[in-house]
């Protein structure tokens, strides 16, 4: 039996119009991780559908260094505010989410690098 190498990744990479973009599409930009952003974010974990009717959304990332105290808002130990007061003490990176097939348009492949 032959092993598949997992050691090998691929990583498509693209351009995105954003200037042009913004003339056609709904974008909604959350600048931190404030109070209508865990909304989101906790709508999304459920499967909610959003209500802004957004083809993109940007804002911080909520990875593992943020599970836990997301988790504990959506079990009622924590409320919203203090939520987010313990959120503003990480270094949360921007994620953009792509929601709509409109947004393709405005996309350019530029290449796949291979990561070992």
């Amino acid at each position: 039996m032959r092993r598949k190498n997992l050691d090998t990744g691929y990583v498509s990479v693209y351009e995105f119009d954003y200037e042009r973009a913004m003339n056609d599409l709904v974008i909604k930009q959350f600048e931190s991780a404030d109070e209508e952003w865990l909304t989101f974010v906790v709508n999304n974990r459920k499967g909610a559908p959003t209500n802004d009717l957004a083809d993109m959304h940007i804002g911080p990332v909520a990875d593992d260094n943020v599970y836990q105290s997301i988790r504990l808002f959506e079990t009622g130990a924590y409320d919203a505010e203090y939520t987010v007061k313990r959120l503003k003490t990480e270094v949360l990176h921007d994620q953009w989410a792509l929601h709509t097939d409109k947004i393709l348009k405005y996309l350019t492949f530029v290449e796949a690098k291979e990561i070992r």
